[in-house]
C-alpha cells in the first residue's frame, strides 16, 4: 500500500515558524490535535519528533522519527534526522542501517552513490 498524505495536511511551515519563535505550546497543540484526527500521518509524526527535539527529549524524538518511517519508509527528513541522532548517540551501525534502507530505495544518482558510499563505509 502506497503512502498518501491526508487531505487535511499539517502545515509544516506554520509549525516550523512556531518552533523558531519558541512558541512550543502552540506548536505542540497543533501537532497533537492533527495527530488525533490523522494518527497515520507520517509528516505529523516527523513534526512531533522535531518538537520533541526542541524540548531536549531525544528518546521521544527517536520514537517519533521511527514512527514516521514506519508509516512512510520514504520519509527522507525522518530518515536523516533519525540517522544523525543515532550517530550522535554512538549507535553507528543503527545510523548506517537507517540511511542504507533509505538509499537502497532509489536508483543510484551522483548524490545517492556518495550517500551509499558513506553509509556502507566502516
Amino acid at each position: 500500500m502506497a503512502y498518501s498524505k491526508p487531505n487535511n495536511s499539517l502545515d509544516a511551515d506554520q509549525i516550523q515558524e512556531l518552533l523558531s519563535q519558541k512558541n512550543f505550546t502552540q506548536a505542540e497543540s497543533l501537532i497533537r490535535g492533527h495527530l488525533q484526527a490523522h494518527p497515520k500521518d507520517a509528516d505529523a509524526h516527523y513534526q512531533l519528533g522535531v518538537w520533541h527535539y526542541f524540548q531536549g527529549q531525544i528518546p521521544q524524538t527517536i520514537d517519533s522519527m521511527r514512527r514516521a518511517l514506519s508509516l512512510n519508509p520514504n520519509h527522507t527528513d525522518a530518515a536523516v534526522c533519525l540517522s544523525v541522532l543515532l550517530n550522535d548517540l554512538g549507535k553507528y551501525d543503527d545510523a548506517k542501517r537507517v540511511l542504507s534502507r533509505r538509499i537502497n530505495r532509489y536508483p543510484p544518482t551522483r548524490v545517492g552513490t556518495i550517500g551509499a558510499s558513506i553509509a556502507s563505509s566502516p
